[in-house]
């Protein structure tokens, strides 16, 4: 083999790591936030909460107007609850609390930033049946975002 023959194969066989390395560190996040989805799937398991063959689906996500947040950063939970979840009144309400709870939990843990928002979604594929946007305060407390009200201009009285 020449030597410009081997000079070429080991500048291709360099720029072939670089791209897996990039690659690699691309996909880290991705790779952080679909393990905080397989925790929560055997987490739900365990308990009887997710339908049997289904997972827990988790996106970290800029707000934007398809949303119900309208501004930061947030966690889009997708979950299709057990039959026994959806039949009893209050209990889709405590499943997105202990979902927002521990995503928030893990998701800081491993990626070590606040989330500001939650949007659980309750049903399968891109149309749920049910949407909940929740939020955490600063003394961990979780529920509903207070509904903003636009600012009220009182008449002069002159």
């Amino acid at each position: 083999m020449r030597k410009s023959s081997m000079f070429s194969m080991a500048i291709i066989l360099v720029a072939l790591v670089a791209m897996m390395v990039a690659a690699d560190m691309a996909l880290k996040p991705m790779k952080r936030t679909l393990a905080i989805g397989a925790d929560l799937t055997a987490m739900l398991h365990a308990r009887g909460d997710l339908e049997p063959g289904t997972k827990v689906f988790v996106l970290a996500r800029k707000a934007e107007p398809r949303h119900l947040a309208t501004d930061g950063w947030g966690l889009i939970i997708e979950v299709e609850p057990a039959e026994s979840v959806r039949s009893r009144k209050g209990r889709l309400e405590r499943l997105a609390r202990r979902l927002v709870s521990e995503a928030g939990r893990l998701y800081r843990e491993r990626k070590g930033r606040r989330i500001e928002w939650y949007e659980v979604r309750f049903g399968k594929g891109s149309e749920p049946w049910h949407r909940s946007l929740m939020t955490v305060d600063a003394d961990g407390r979780i529920g509903r975002p207070a509904p903003t009200i636009p600012p009220v201009r009182l008449a002069s009285a002159h």
